[in-house]
């Protein structure tokens, strides 16, 4: 009888903690629906296609984030109407050059520090934000040296620099061609996700570019915000697998 009335008190000392744990739980604003954001990012550029980017983004009022490299439409006018339209802007690489930047780390860090340069000599900001070329989880760097993406992870976080990678894949790198699979693929990957998306696009691509104001329609029909990235507001990484 005595242990019976032991397991019955024990029971019911569990079941006052379950409740209790329960009763601090936070509780969301939105009744568990996460804010419905969308961060349009563009790597490889700019080029022909950025300025005319830049008026449909304008047009929407979205804002985007592009991940610059030098190439020949890297000016001053062009990465400065990025900045006045608030967008963010980082750094993708000086040279794009997969042997080159992954050979070492000391090789890589050379490229982005060059490229922060160029964009600060042309634009004043000094940006913290980094993409890495193939992303965080590719493995083309294992061609050139074994484990370079798990310490440049680790090194950029020292250094004072935040990388983004993405959830969502425009496929616009093999459908560059298709405009219409660009923004079937990039509003499926959006619907995937539970309420933050960030899409990876390239500006050098004339499909992709004009897929943007498809992507902005339904975006803004469906409740979504269009956002720039910044260091404070959301990080996006893949797994490391090299």
């Amino acid at each position: 009888m005595e242990k019976r009335h032991c397991v019955k008190s024990l029971l019911s000392l569990l079941l006052c903690m379950v409740l209790a744990a329960a009763i601090a739980l936070p509780v969301r604003a939105d009744d568990g629906e996460g804010e419905k954001v969308i961060y349009l990012t563009f790597d490889d550029g700019p080029s022909p296609y950025t300025a005319q980017l830049l008026e449909t983004l304008e047009k929407y009022g979205a804002k985007a984030t592009f991940f610059l490299v030098d190439s020949g439409c890297c000016t001053k006018e062009l990465l400065n109407a990025m900045v006045a339209g608030g967008h963010g802007i980082g750094i993708h690489s000086l040279s794009h050059d997969y042997g080159k930047i992954y050979a070492s780390e000391e090789d890589y860090m050379a490229d982005l520090y060059a490229m922060r340069a160029l964009i600060y000599e042309k634009t004043g900001v000094r940006t913290t934000m980094v993409r890495f070329p193939g992303g965080s989880s590719n493995t083309v760097s294992r061609r050139y040296c074994y484990q370079i993406m798990s310490r440049l992870a680790k090194r950029l976080t020292r250094e004072g620099f935040c990388y983004f990678d993405w959830n969502v894949d425009s496929g616009d790198v093999s459908d560059c061609r298709n405009t219409e699979q660009i923004y079937q693929n990039v509003i499926a990957g959006i619907m995937e996700q539970q309420s933050e998306a960030v899409v990876l696009q390239h500006d050098v691509y004339p499909c992709s570019v004009r897929a943007v104001e498809q992507i902005l329609r339904w975006g803004k029909a469906n409740g979504y915000r269009f956002e720039a990235l910044t260091s404070e507001k959301l990080v996006c990484h893949h797994k490391i697998v090299n």
